[in-house]
């Protein structure tokens, strides 16, 4: 069943049930994708069951594909089942339960990177790294000073 579910704005394209397009120029494909109680910026694209679906705010220009992914900044990536962008701009989440943080990049199933002022790479499975911080490998961490 295709059901368009929102129309707001121009230039958007929703496919599925409960699929939510936004102010301008937004994709949603899938089940609920888009579908938030939150802002949607424009030019976001959001692909899968429950992308970006929920109560955060959809970033401008950023991109959700997978289940349950999140895009919560402006001009971020989330690819994967869970993957998510956290309230920053600039931030790449590629992985299976990835996080990002704070102008960083996590790749890798359950990667997270988290950063102070721009910076932190975390590429592994269950990779870490903090503070302006490169973790690579298997479970590899970083760990703030100070």
């Amino acid at each position: 069943m295709i059901q368009v579910y929102y129309y707001i704005g121009l230039a958007n394209t929703s496919i599925g049930y409960q699929a939510k397009g936004g102010n301008g120029g937004t994709v949603a494909l899938g089940y609920r994708a888009g579908n938030t109680s939150g802002t949607i910026g424009n030019y976001a694209i959001s692909i899968g069951y429950d992308a970006n679906q929920g109560t955060a705010n959809i970033g401008l220009d950023s991109i959700a594909i997978g289940r349950g992914t999140e895009t919560v900044g402006n001009l971020t990536i989330a690819i994967g089942q869970n993957a998510v962008t956290n309230n920053n701009s600039s931030n790449i989440a590629i992985g299976h339960s990835s996080s990002a943080t704070g102008g960083s990049i996590a790749i890798g199933p359950n990667a997270v990177s988290t950063n102070g002022s721009g910076g932190s790479i975390a590429i592994g499975i269950s990779a870490s790294s903090v503070s302006d911080s490169t973790a690579v490998g298997i479970a590899a961490k970083t760990y703030a000073v100070g």
